[in-house]
């Protein structure tokens, strides 16, 4: 295990990764309590931009799970982040996270404008 050897930038990266493979198998518990896993490996091992990933990907996954207005707030505030370190393929990321949440919500034309 990553994190027990002390490799937490990768035991988040390999913590998201699970964590995406639940979210499309539409386990959605088994989800976050990955991706809270992800986030605290993220912060201990001081990787923004993995951090942003998870933080968008929770946010997803909460609106999935019928949580959408803590949802959208969560992957927002990950796109904000994303903007604030000027990374496109964090920020890209970011918005299909958000678009796939509007959607969730019932506001397709939202998440339209997301995906633009």
């Amino acid at each position: 295990d990553f994190a027990q050897a002390g490799q937490h930038a990768e035991a988040a990266v390999d913590l998201h990764a699970a964590a995406v493979r639940l979210r499309n198998a539409g386990q959605y518990a088994a989800a976050l309590d990955v991706l809270d896993r992800a986030a605290a490996a993220a912060d201990a091992g001081d990787v923004g931009d993995t951090a942003v990933r998870v933080a968008a990907l929770t946010g997803n996954v909460l609106a999935r799970s019928g949580r959408v207005d803590e949802g959208i707030a969560t992957v927002r505030a990950a796109l904000a982040r994303a903007l604030e370190l000027d990374r496109a393929d964090l920020a890209a990321d970011s918005y299909q996270r958000l678009a796939d949440a509007v959607e969730r919500s019932g506001n397709f034309a939202g998440a339209v404008e997301a995906y633009r």
